[in-house]
């Protein structure tokens, strides 16, 4: 069976986060990840949220960054 899980992580914020998502019959997935502001060096807009550390907490996983999208891939 292959299917995919999607957090839409809001970029507008900054902090850190925890998420825990209960999966019938397969088990618990904990998203956590960190948002900090960063210099951009754009006078327009001159500071960027950017999300670090983005971990599952209950299986091995890969993470990449696609544009301004970060890709977490876990097998269950």
């Amino acid at each position: 069976m292959y299917g995919a899980l999607a957090f839409i992580i809001d970029e507008s914020q900054k902090g850190a986060f925890k998420y825990i998502v209960n999966i019938p019959d397969i088990g618990t997935v904990t998203l956590t990840y960190t948002s900090e502001e960063k210099q951009t060096g754009n006078a327009c807009n001159p500071t960027r949220i950017i999300v670090t550390e983005p971990v599952i907490e209950e299986y091995s996983s890969t993470s990449e960054i696609i544009g301004n999208r970060v890709i977490i891939t876990i097998k269950i």
